[in-house]
């Protein structure tokens, strides 16, 4: 028999009638199974992974200011243990020490008019790493985001964003981890949906160009436009 391992969560909610909002606060612990391919591969497998271990606690409040504003903040706190990592000195799959991971994040809802919204949020997040853990890849601690949905008569509606993504850090088995700079990415989605029930849409992609990597070597693509088309129900 194997080992057994247990979790479990545990939600607090309160809804504040007087003031319309909701105060909310959650903690629990998880746990993850190596993959197979971290266990058995040929090449960097390590059959003595251990599960990887987190305890979370979260705090937020959310509130509905005014009949078109909407606003929400959280704070929370994850510490993992064990985490699945490839060392690129030994070539295998290895568990890591601790890292812990504190943050918050909030978000703004705004109804212009009764065909256009807004959106906002960002997220800030400190994350710090015992002896002998690395840094976490493709994780960066600060983001921050804009939404804007416009809808017109006869199922036309248009939607555009826009993201910062903080400086992270990408790693390649060629390479070695290596830090890529911060970038901002904007899109553009024209949507009509017909009264015979067909769908299309036009988008454009990365309008401005920005220049980034997911993975060493592998840029993302630059600006470019895509076309679909569905049937609805």
């Amino acid at each position: 028999a194997g080992d057994n391992e247990v979790s479990g969560k545990l939600n607090v909610s309160k809804t504040l009638g007087a003031i319309d909002g909701r105060v909310w606060a959650s903690i629990g612990e998880g746990f993850k199974l190596p993959s197979f391919f971290a266990l058995g591969n040929p090449l960097y497998g390590n059959p003595n992974l251990l599960p990887e271990q987190v305890e979370s606690i979260e705090a937020g409040f959310e509130q509905r200011a005014t009949g078109s504003v909407s606003y929400s903040v959280s704070v929370f706190e994850n510490a993992y243990e064990n985490l699945v990592d490839f060392d690129f000195d030994t070539f295998t799959s290895v568990n890591r020490a601790s890292v812990d991971i504190e943050g918050i994040q909030g978000a703004l809802s705004i109804d212009l008019t009764d065909s256009t919204r807004i959106a906002f949020d960002a997220t800030v997040l400190s994350i710090e790493t015992g002896a002998g853990a690395s840094t976490l890849p493709r994780r960066p601690e600060r983001l921050a985001g804009i939404q804007i949905d416009h809808s017109f008569a006869r199922g036309w509606s248009l939607a555009g964003s826009a993201r910062h993504i903080g400086r992270r850090t990408i790693s390649s088995i060629p390479t070695g981890t290596i830090e890529d700079g911060s970038y901002s990415v904007a899109s553009l989605t024209l949507h009509r949906t017909s009264e015979e029930g067909l769908a299309w849409w036009i988008a454009a992609d990365n309008l401005f160009d920005a220049d980034y990597m997911d993975a060493p070597g592998f840029p993302a693509p630059g600006a470019r436009l895509r076309l679909g088309a569905e049937i609805v129900r």
